[in-house]
Order: structure tokens, then C-alpha cells, then sequence
């Protein structure tokens, strides 16, 4: 009997102890808050090169032509409703898809990355060209496609 009353103590006190020791690890030391918050609203946000945040869906797609007819631009937007994007569509433009508007207005850029949250840019990422660009040696895929096949 004793035996067994030591088993269920020892069992009880190592649940006890480790029960414990979890709870220590669950506590988050406060931070400190933070006073330097943006005090920017959307309507102030820089623009760059016609591009800004709180932008619509609409008025981002006109910047490129046909961009509504890319079978990734339109899987992505109608990807962002529900699960398990809740609203979040992420969107690239290669440059060099666009040729003229590479030459003008977004001369030295390879790339423009927007993601979109409820239909508003909320996020935005610009890729200059340059030694250390992401361009790709094929400036399209039909340039791949040749000199591979």
C-alpha cells in the first residue's frame, strides 16, 4: 500500500512541478510601449511613381494595361476572398512585361510588388534595377522559351 501511495505521490508531484514550470514560461514580461507611432494617414502617403497606399484594386490594375487579363492577377483577387486569405491578394508586375511604361514612367524599375487587403493597396515594394536586381537574363518568357527550345 505504501508503495503505491509513494508512485501516486511522485506522479502527483512531478505533474504539479511541471504544471508549474509551464505556467513560468506562458508569462510575457510587459513591454514598453512604444510612443512613435506613424502619424501619417492614408490620404498623406508618399506617392511613388503614381503608386500609394489605400490605393483600390481599380485604380492600381489601370496603371498596367491588360494586367486584369493575367490568369495570376485574376486568380490572386479571386483567391483573397475567405479562407485562408481573408482579403489578402498579393500582386507582382514584371517590368519588362510592360515595355512601354518601363521606357516612361517606371524607368529603372524591374518589378512593383502590391498586396491588397480588402481591396486597398496595404503594402508596397519597389525593385530598381541595377548590379544586384532580381532581373531576369530573359526579358519574357517567349526570349526563354527560344533559346531554350
Amino acid at each position: 500500500m505504501s508503495r503505491v501511495f509513494m508512485n501516486v505521490f511522485a506522479f502527483v508531484f512531478v505533474a504539479v512541478a511541471a504544471s508549474m514550470q509551464a505556467s513560468a514560461q506562458l508569462q510575457v514580461p510587459a513591454q514598453p510601449q512604444n510612443p512613435s507611432k506613424c502619424s501619417l494617414t492614408p490620404a498623406q502617403a508618399p506617392t511613388i511613381r503614381g503608386i500609394k497606399i489605400g490605393m483600390s484594386t481599380e485604380e492600381i490594375l489601370s496603371l498596367f494595361p491588360e494586367s486584369n487579363q493575367r490568369p495570376d492577377i485574376k486568380a490572386a483577387l479571386v483567391q483573397a476572398d475567405g479562407y485562408p486569405n481573408y482579403g489578402v491578394a498579393s500582386l507582382f508586375f514584371q517590368l519588362s512585361g510592360y515595355p512601354s511604361l518601363a521606357k516612361d514612367r517606371f524607368a529603372g524599375i524591374d518589378g512593383i510588388s502590391v498586396k491588397l487587403f480588402d481591396g486597398r493597396v496595404a503594402e508596397l515594394r519597389v525593385y530598381y534595377a541595377g548590379p544586384n536586381s532580381r532581373r531576369p537574363k530573359f526579358p519574357s518568357e517567349r526570349s526563354f522559351m527560344a533559346e531554350c527550345g
